[in-house]
């Protein structure tokens, strides 16, 4: 328990340290969507940066735990156009990891992918 919350989780023997891999999760990922408090992986301010409306949700970039920005695809006959939207500072290492994820997801759709940056 901490702060009056209750987590739940695995003991482990191992260390948890900071990790330059960024994970782009899809807008109902459990992750997210599974819990009514976010407010420890995510800053309440970005919520609805991630709510598209009409119930629909946007993807979320995850890095060390925490959501960082959000993303969206468009997904073409001959492209996979995805769009990145950071909430918050992250390292070049970082930065590079969320490219990797998208390839691997043109990869999986056998696409080139073409990364563009919204403005925050």
């Amino acid at each position: 328990e901490k702060d009056g919350k209750t987590y739940w989780f695995f003991p482990s023997d191992k260390e948890m340290k900071p990790t330059s891999k960024a994970f782009l999760i899809p807008g109902f990922d459990e992750y997210f969507i599974a819990y009514k408090d976010r407010s420890e992986i995510l800053d309440p301010h970005y919520a609805k940066e991630l709510n598209q409306g009409g119930g629909m949700i946007n993807g979320a970039i995850i890095v060390n735990g925490k959501m960082v920005g959000g993303w969206k695809r468009i997904l073409g006959k001959k492209t996979v156009v995805i769009t990145i939207k950071l909430f918050e500072k992250i390292s070049e290492e970082q930065e590079q990891s969320i490219h990797e994820q998208a390839q691997q997801y043109g990869d999986f759709h056998n696409l080139p992918v073409t990364i563009k940056k919204s403005l925050h």
